[in-house]
């Protein structure tokens, strides 16, 4: 009876060893920001922290950020592209090299990318901005009326209004942006969650 029963769960094991989908690392279940870090897990773009553990309501880098759209978009590695402060022992040098290539960019002055530097919301609009050209894909724009759009710098501005009009971006409470604030990992998940479906929908126009 006890071999029955070991040979039972033996095969559960195995059987449900092949029912994870290839790549998918861990399962998120948050209503609101859960489709994106499942995206970003599934395309190994979201990695535990040293304890094994993943944090998703931790603020987003900018090594991070850069990761996640590589991975996401599957862009080339450029390892021609280096920067002084991003050592080869980086676990997202591959991602930094990638989106060098047209959607992030380092400080030139000082060949620093400042990976560790944490991104904001108008940041990451312009680096969404980028990916649309990148992808060549149409845009369109919008007339901002956030409570707070004069806190958003100016040369960020038009992106801004690019991501609002295609959905990609929306407002937090009372109708304002929160330009300058950090944006955290879920939150950079679901703008990525967002403009992939919206890239993904121009390619199948095309």
């Amino acid at each position: 009876m006890k071999k029955y029963v070991l040979s039972c769960i033996l095969f559960i094991l195995v059987v449900s060893s092949f029912s994870i989908p290839k790549g998918h690392t861990q399962a998120f279940d948050d209503p609101t920001h859960g489709p994106g870090l499942n995206l970003l897990s599934e395309k190994n773009a979201l990695l535990p922290e040293s304890d094994g553990k993943y944090n998703p309501y931790r603020k987003v880098t900018r090594a991070e950020f850069s990761f996640f759209i590589a991975k996401t978009f599957d862009l080339p590695v450029k390892k021609d592209t280096s920067f002084k402060d991003v050592p080869t022992s980086n676990r997202y040098i591959s991602g930094i090299q990638s989106a060098a290539a047209g959607i992030v960019t380092g400080y030139t002055k000082t060949n620093e990318f400042k990976p560790n530097e944490l991104i904001s919301r108008q940041q990451m609009a312009v680096m969404i901005n980028r990916t649309f050209d990148y992808k060549k894909v149409q845009k369109k724009t919008t007339q901002l009326t956030f409570t707070d759009t004069s806190k958003i710098a100016k040369d960020y501005r038009d992106a801004v209004a690019t991501g609002v009009a295609l959905s990609i971006i929306k407002g937090l409470e009372n109708n304002t942006l929160g330009p300058q604030e950090n944006a955290t990992i879920a939150q950079s998940a679901t703008f990525i969650y967002r403009l992939k479906n919206y890239i993904d929908t121009q390619v199948v126009d095309k």
